[in-house]
Order: C-alpha cells, then sequence, then structure tokens
C-alpha cells in the first residue's frame, strides 16, 4: 500500500460515511497503527520481529456544516447508537468510510467507527464542531494476510463539492455561570403592574431564570412557576413574566405574610 504510517491529506477534503458527505475544514490526518511480534525458535529464541497493520486513524475537524445526520455521526451518543464505554464498531456490519482528498486520491477503510466524538466549540468567531477521529479496522473476520482488509488507495478524480450547503453552516456564542441551588423567603410584594417581590436576603436570580413560588397570602398572583423578568431586579428584589413570554405578572392584592422562593435547575 501506498499510505504510509502517517500521512496528512493537505486541504481538506470529502468524507463519505454511512450515507452522509461531510466536507472538512483542514487537513486530513491518517495514521497507521501497527503490532509488532517477535519471530522466535526453539534453538535460537527471537530471530526477528513481524509487523502487521492493526488499525488506521482518520482525524479531521468538519467544514461547520450543522444538520441532524452530521450530530449523529459526530456525537453518536446523542441518539442512543453508542453508550461511554461500549464499542463504537457494530458487531454485524462493517461500514465502509470513503476520504476522497483534492489532489485524486481516494483512500477507503473497509470497517470505519466514530472512536472519538467531536468537541463542541460555542464561539461566534469559530466553528461550531471541534475535531473528530475515526478509527478503521480490518473487515469483520478478514485474515491478516487478507489484501485491503484494512483500507485501500486508487487514484479517482475529486467528486465535487455540490452537497456543501453554506447555509447550515453554525457559529453560537454562549454564555456560562454556575447554578447553585437558590431559594430564600419573601417579605413583601407590591399590588402593582408588575409585582415587585422583595427577599429577605440576596437571591442571587438573574433575568430568564425560573422560579417557584408558594405560600404567598394576600398577594395569591405571584404563587407558582415563572420566569425572572429584567425589570424591578437587585440583589433583594425581582419581578415575574408568565413563564416563556414578557407578559408581566401583576399583583392581585395586598401582600399580608408568606412566601418562598426556588429557582429551577434547568
Amino acid at each position: 500500500m501506498s499510505v504510509p504510517r502517517y500521512k496528512i491529506l493537505r486541504g481538506g477534503g470529502r468524507i463519505t460515511y454511512r450515507g452522509v458527505t461531510v466536507y472538512t475544514n483542514q487537513d486530513i490526518v491518517v495514521q497507521i497503527n501497527s503490532k509488532v511480534a517477535p519471530v522466535e525458535v526453539a534453538m535460537f529464541g527471537k530471530i526477528s520481529d513481524t509487523k502487521d497493520d492493526v488499525s488506521i486513524e482518520v482525524s479531521f475537524t468538519p467544514s461547520g456544516e450543522v444538520t441532524t445526520s452530521l450530530i449523529n455521526l459526530f456525537l453518536p451518543f446523542f441518539n442512543g447508537t453508542w453508550y461511554p464505554g461500549q464499542s463504537p464498531f457494530d458487531p454485524n456490519t462493517d461500514y465502509l468510510m470513503v476520504i476522497n482528498s483534492r489532489d485524486g486520491r481516494q483512500l477507503t477503510i473497509v470497517n470505519a467507527a466514530c472512536s472519538s466524538p467531536a468537541s463542541l466549540i460555542c464561539a461566534a468567531n469559530k466553528l461550531f464542531f471541534g475535531q473528530v477521529k475515526f478509527t478503521g479496522l480490518r473487515a469483520n473476520g478478514a485474515p491478516w494476510s487478507q489484501a485491503g482488509s484494512l483500507f485501500t488507495e486508487t487514484a479517482v478524480a475529486y467528486p465535487g463539492d455540490t452537497a456543501f450547503n453554506r447555509a447550515t453552516i453554525v457559529r453560537q456564542p454562549f454564555s456560562g455561570r454556575w447554578l447553585l441551588d437558590r431559594s430564600g423567603t419573601i417579605t413583601a410584594a407590591t399590588n402593582a403592574n408588575p409585582s415587585v417581590i422583595t427577599t429577605a436576603a440576596d437571591h442571587g436570580l438573574l433575568p430568564g431564570d425560573i422560579v417557584t413560588i408558594s405560600g404567598a397570602l394576600g398577594n395569591t398572583a405571584i404563587n407558582g412557576t415563572f420566569t425572572v423578568a429584567p425589570t424591578s431586579l437587585t440583589e433583594t428584589t425581582f419581578s415575574l413574566y408568565q413563564q416563556g413570554t414578557t407578559t408581566p405578572i401583576a399583583g392581585n392584592g395586598a401582600w399580608t405574610s408568606g412566601g418562598t422562593f426556588t429557582r429551577a435547575n434547568v
């Protein structure tokens, strides 16, 4: 075979696996893993070594398209086809991976599986999928001596990029914070629109949090599950929207006593 132990397909290319076409953003790295075994004879002991190709690894960064098919391909645990600790290889079926490089080479891996799911990059100026790795083994039941049982390489013209869809490229910014348990006691709630709720201590809530209030007397409209609104928000006060909307919760009477709040960890 003409593929060396370690090969880089420059400029990226196109990969087809289980009916899904993937375009790569950068170079495709191909590495063949070999096993060395000693050759021994009874009289002299070890006299030589034999080397067999046992697996092939393909690493690449996808172009940035995000579709259901690609999510299932790069994150197989999302759709329940693979679980941590389980072999990614199908025990009954070998799945071909076909790699086409722009310089007219086609590498076909006989039995491939996603062995290292893609990382997710949530940034406005980066592609959503990070590097992903596939591993190829020999065809199920094939002897070590069988030619082409691990991979084959041929000269094939690059099939083109007609299936590439720029509209499906995703760059996704994100923000994050520690979600601590937040609950506390209500000490007042105005009979206004919106009703402004006062707490006994710093509530730690942010706009968009889901909060459940119970036990408030007098102003009973604030009992229930709501979304924290951005208005009237201080360390010890907040107001509410109907959950999933921007409709404020108005008071329905003078608060008399009682009430506790708990933020849902969602």
